[in-house]
């Protein structure tokens, strides 16, 4: 019988899985995606490989369990950014940006976003990737209007146009760090720069 890792079975279900996941995460720092199999995985975690199948039927659904937790914890951290008030609009736009540029060149967060824009993902996945973009759109975009209530920033004609803009400079900003990940310093500075000179006033 496998060796309890917690109190009871439900926490040690929560713990096992957990760690399954910031074993992936982990991996995925350290290589692309289709070089892991789920025997590192479990390596990994110090847990059989057999264990996995309690989790996840396969490789894409661990990633995507893995996605969701990551995605829960971005979404939290930017409404912590984006609710700063002690902070200016413009500053709290900078860590927002800069926050999410160097999430989505890590981990899990990296391969989905990499799938999202050459249009890889399952139509399951793309629910999610929706999910969470219109969740962190919605931070900036309050960010964006106390800004204009300042005077911090210029008033924008269409607002949904504002954030596509904003969108792709981030998803360019993306394509380059995956392309070159010793320039991701200097691509976080440019996006982050660009995107406040065109919405300053």
């Amino acid at each position: 019988m496998p060796k309890i890792m917690a109190g009871n079975l439900a926490d040690h279900r929560q713990l096992v899985r957990g760690s399954l996941l910031d074993a992936l995460d982990e991996l995925l720092d350290e290589r692309e995606y289709d070089r892991i199999t789920l025997t590192d995985v479990a390596a990994r975690a110090g847990v059989a490989r057999n264990t996995i199948y309690n989790y996840a039927p396969d490789k894409a659904s661990l990633l995507l369990a893995a996605v969701r937790r990551s995605t829960d914890q971005i979404e939290q951290q930017v409404e912590a950014l984006a609710q700063a008030c002690h902070l200016s609009a413009a500053e709290r736009l900078t860590n927002v940006i800069a926050f999410l540029l160097t999430s989505f060149t890590k981990g899990t967060h990296r391969v989905f976003v990499l799938q999202a824009q050459v249009g890889s993902l399952e139509v399951k996945d793309q629910a999610i990737a929706v999910d969470s973009i219109n969740a962190v759109q919605s931070h900036i975009t309050l960010v964006l209007e106390q800004g204009v209530r300042t005077g911090e920033f210029r008033a924008s004609s269409s607002a949904s146009l504002e954030l596509a803009f904003i969108s792709g400079v981030m998803a360019a900003a993306v394509r380059q760090m995956a392309l070159d990940p010793a320039r991701t310093a200097q691509a976080v500075s440019e996006a982050t720069a660009f995107i406040l000179r065109a919405v300053q006033t």
